[in-house]
C-alpha cells in the first residue's frame, strides 16, 4: 500500500501553522513518517505517542522527535493541559483502531487556546465509497461526525477546515481519497 497521508499533513501543517517552532504532538505517531515529514519541513519540537513500543523504537531511529511516549492514545493522554500547540493525527483513526469518542475531547485538553487539531483519514472509512464498501463503517463514520459535532456545539473547537483530497493512498488496485480536519480549538 503507497500512503500519502504524511505527506498531506506536512502540507497542511505548513499553510496552517507556518512558524516551525510550535510544539507539536504526533498522535498514533507509529515509525515516524508523520515526524519525518515534518522535520523535514524545519519543524523540530515535535513528540510523539503511541501504543507500540516496538514501533515508537523504529522512530526513535530517525532522530526527529524530541520526546516519544508508549500510551494509549484513546486514554487521558501523560501530557499537562495546553502543552501543545497542534496535535495532529494522520492515518490513526480507522475502524477498531481509535475510537473519535475515546480521543477528540482529550485531544484538545492538551493543546493550547487557539492551536490545532489537525486529522488525516481515509475517506472509505466514514463515508460509503463506490469500491471501497468493504472498509466502510457505518458505526465509526457516525460516531467521528458527532464527535466533531459535539466539540464544536460545546465550543471546544471550530472546524476551519474538512475536506477530501484525491489519492490518500493506493492500496489493492485502487487510489483512495482521504480526508482533512482542521480544527481551532477555542476552549481551555
Amino acid at each position: 500500500m503507497k500512503y500519502n497521508g504524511p505527506g498531506k499533513m506536512a502540507a497542511i501543517m505548513k499553510e496552517y501553522c507556518p512558524n516551525t517552532n510550535v510544539s507539536v504532538l504526533d498522535c498514533g505517531a507509529g515509525t515516524g513518517i508523520v515526524g519525518e515529514k515534518l522535520h523535514a519541513l524545519g519543524y523540530k519540537n515535535v513528540d510523539g505517542v503511541d501504543i507500540s513500543q516496538k514501533s515508537l523504537d523504529f522512530a526513535e531511529q530517525k532522530g526527529v522527535y524530541r520526546k516519544l511516549v508508549c500510551a494509549d492514545i484513546e486514554q487521558k493522554l501523560p501530557f499537562e493541559e495546553k502543552e501543545f500547540d497542534v496535535v495532529v493525527c494522520s492515518g490513526g483513526i480507522c475502524p477498531a483502531h481509535v475510537a473519535p469518542s475515546k480521543c477528540f475531547q482529550e485531544w484538545t485538553r492538551v493543546v493550547k487556546k487557539g492551536g490545532y487539531v489537525i486529522i488525516i483519514l481515509r475517506r472509505c472509512y466514514v463515508e460509503l465509497q463506490e469500491g471501497e464498501e468493504a472498509y466502510y463503517s457505518q458505526s465509526l463514520g457516525e460516531e467521528f461526525n458527532s464527535e466533531i459535532r459535539k466539540l464544536e456545539e460545546s465550543k471546544t473547537w471550530r472546524v476551519i477546515l474538512r475536506e477530501t483530497f484525491p489519492a490518500y493512498c493506493y492500496d489493492k488496485g485502487i487510489f483512495s481519497d482521504g480526508i482533512v480536519l482542521v480544527c481551532k480549538v477555542t476552549l481551555f
